[in-house]
């Protein structure tokens, strides 16, 4: 659906809401956690009757939170009950649900075609529609991956191809993707004192020749510098536990307690299904209002006026809603 400006949060919400009374089921996948929280509390206003579910899911929640969350969701849709679904890209791989709409924020054709594949997932119905909007209050901040392959889906719908699914699509999405992250295919290295990239590190690309007049060249190779400086995933997080339920805030105080012999490393296996990652920021903020405690093990605790059933992690405490950026 296109709209010159985009869709703000607010007709984002509308739009979700108006295909939720026509179809009675909608499944919204946005691109961020801060977007899917905004528009879930804008379509909360419009929910007015207790028979519609209204559900929130995001990695804000700890695995056991999600978990729960998802079975409310699949008890909901298999017994045809009308449900809202707002949710982060996270439902698009390994998540078996079937909505009777779909509406996704502009992101990569991968990622659309993902979430089409949870529109009348079981072929129930003879049609069902899916909505490609962008969004134009999403700020995607340094997710720098998902802006590039926005750029890309965009560019390959100006093309109006007439099956934008079909292979040939596909492949010219691709194609436009490469072209736009060519430069970050050979993984630069961000480091003044290094000048080459990894790709250079690991073949014989680069010649170096000798100081001295008469010397052969010598070929570059560093595959050990190349594995000390490569990493999948920054690794700008901080785990930490949170008290989720009852199970949750036992496994704390037996993190907190004093008692000496305990099982650590049976309690902390115990602890990984209420474990979520911070980034460095909603660390730093959380320390600040002193909602993370830090035990002699090193694992980090939330306090519990920082968790919420709605949300997951909020960075205010209290009964007032929280915005997490």
């Amino acid at each position: 659906m296109t709209r010159k400006n985009g869709y703000s949060f607010d007709e984002t919400a509308k739009l979700c809401y108006e295909k939720f009374v026509e179809k009675g089921s909608v499944l919204l996948i946005v691109n961020t956690k801060k977007a899917a929280e905004e528009i879930y509390r804008r379509v909360k206003r419009m929910v007015v009757s207790s028979e519609h579910l209204l559900l929130h899911l995001s990695t804000k929640m700890c695995p056991e939170h999600r978990r729960d969350v998802l079975k409310k969701l699949r008890d909901a849709l298999e017994n045809d009950k009308p449900v809202i679904c707002i949710t982060t890209q996270l439902i698009e791989a390994g998540v078996d649900v079937s909505f009777r709409c779909v509406i996704r924020s502009l992101a990569g054709l991968d990622n659309i075609a993902q979430a089409a594949g949870r529109c009348n997932r079981n072929g129930k119905y003879p049609c069902s529609d899916v909505y490609v909007i962008n969004i134009s209050e999403e700020q995607l901040g340094q997710l720098k991956e998902i802006e590039s392959s926005q750029r890309s889906t965009r560019e390959l719908l100006y093309n109006s191809p007439e099956d934008i699914m079909s292979t040939e699509s596909m492949s010219q999405y691709y194609r436009i993707l490469f072209r736009e992250r060519s430069k970050e295919f050979s993984y630069p290295v961000y480091d003044l004192s290094i000048k080459t990239d990894l790709m250079d590190m690991l073949t014989y690309s680069k010649v170096r020749r000798g100081l001295n007049k008469g010397t052969l060249p010598t070929f570059t190779h560093c595959p050990k510098t190349a594995g000390e400086l490569f990493k999948v995933i920054d690794n700008n997080t901080r785990s930490v536990v949170v008290p989720y339920n009852d199970e949750a805030k036992e496994l704390i105080l037996q993190f907190t307690s004093e008692e000496h012999n305990k099982d650590i490393s049976n309690i902390m296996r115990k602890a990984q299904k209420y474990i979520i990652e911070l980034y460095a920021s909603d660390e730093r903020k959380l320390s600040e209002e002193g909602a993370l405690r830090f035990t002699e093990y090193g694992v980090a605790v939330l306090s519990e006026e920082y968790y919420r059933d709605e949300y997951g992690v909020t960075l205010e405490a209290g009964l007032k809603e929280a915005l997490i950026y």
